[in-house]
């Protein structure tokens, strides 16, 4: 009577049809959309993580930079303390 090719096709609007009538596209766009939400959530928070990162960084960073040039000045201090000790001990007693 009727060929496959029509009762594949009558088969696709009838899944269609129920689709329809039980709101699959909506339900289907509505869990897009928080999917996208959550994704775009995630994503603020990642942002919001790195430039915390980034500032926690800069602050060590700088931290290291002012502990390196104390510990230089430090070290340059006891060398002149040392180079001031060899020549009080080159003058000798009581010629300071």
């Amino acid at each position: 009577m009727f060929d496959a090719a029509f009762w594949v096709a009558m088969a696709f609007v009838g899944l269609v049809g129920v689709a329809l009538y039980y709101k699959l596209p909506g339900t289907v766009a509505a869990i897009l959309d928080k999917r996208a939400d959550d994704i775009r959530k995630e994503l603020d928070e990642a942002r919001a993580l790195r430039e915390e990162a980034q500032s926690l960084l800069a602050s060590y960073q700088r931290k290291q930079r002012d502990a390196v040039s104390e510990a230089d000045e430090i070290i340059d201090h006891a060398a002149a303390r040392d180079l001031h000790g060899q020549v009080l001990k080159q003058r000798g007693p009581g010629r300071e």
